[in-house]
């Protein structure tokens, strides 16, 4: 079975895995086919024992229950955390499915494909933070146009920021991909930054299987 590695923040992962957020859209991700299975990788705390924490379980004080191999439990704070980026497959908690793949533009994205991609229909009342600084997947979102106005901005935060490109063990140049705005050639750090508004996506429709 071939499998492929995705990474979500924490805010993306709670909705995984309560089951809101069934949708996710990527720039640059391997060829996909419908059946594929994607694992989790997200922010994570090795213990000595081998067992895992996982950031997004984080409750509002930043602190955590920690059950160990022994069986006991205790309250603790995480010092230092490991990027995503670097989970090792035995640690990832969930498998996603590959339902469907498709490329669109970004700005494709339909009111009830925000929904999809864990934006919550909510009074702006219940609009908070987490301790980790990300919005808690309750946006004060009710219409459509205010969906997708929250999706993108949850894209910006993410896309929008320069990513460095490597050649030849150098940075080369810088890409991002804002929501909106003019396709240009800036400068940033001394190399050229690329900015590509409206952007060509993958649109990744997905089931949470058993792991």
């Amino acid at each position: 079975m071939v499998e492929h590695p995705i990474i979500f923040q924490g805010w993306g992962i709670r909705a995984v895995r309560a089951g809101t957020k069934t949708q996710t859209r990527r720039i640059v991700i391997p060829q996909l086919q419908k059946g594929m299975t994607l694992w989790t990788r997200e922010t994570f705390h090795q213990h000595k024992d081998r067992s895992i924490t996982y950031r997004a379980d984080m409750d509002s004080e930043g602190l955590f229950w920690h059950l160990r191999n022994d069986g006991c439990a205790y309250e603790y704070e995480v010092e230092k955390w490991t990027p995503s980026i670097f989970m090792p497959r035995w640690a990832s908690r969930d498998n996603l499915t590959v339902k469907s793949v498709r490329v669109e533009r970004v700005q494709d994205i339909s009111a009830d494909d925000c929904q999809d991609e864990g934006i919550e229909r909510i009074d702006r009342a219940e609009y908070d933070y987490d301790s980790d600084g990300a919005p808690n997947n309750k946006y004060w979102v009710m219409d459509d146009e205010a969906m997708i106005e929250s999706f993108a901005a949850l894209w910006d935060s993410i896309n929008a920021k320069p990513r460095a490109r490597m050649r030849g063990g150098e940075i080369a140049f810088y890409e991002s991909f804002p929501w909106d705005g003019e396709r240009r050639t800036e400068q940033y750090h001394g190399k050229p930054h690329h900015i590509h508004p409206n952007s060509h996506v993958w649109r990744i429709e997905f089931e949470r299987a058993s792991i």
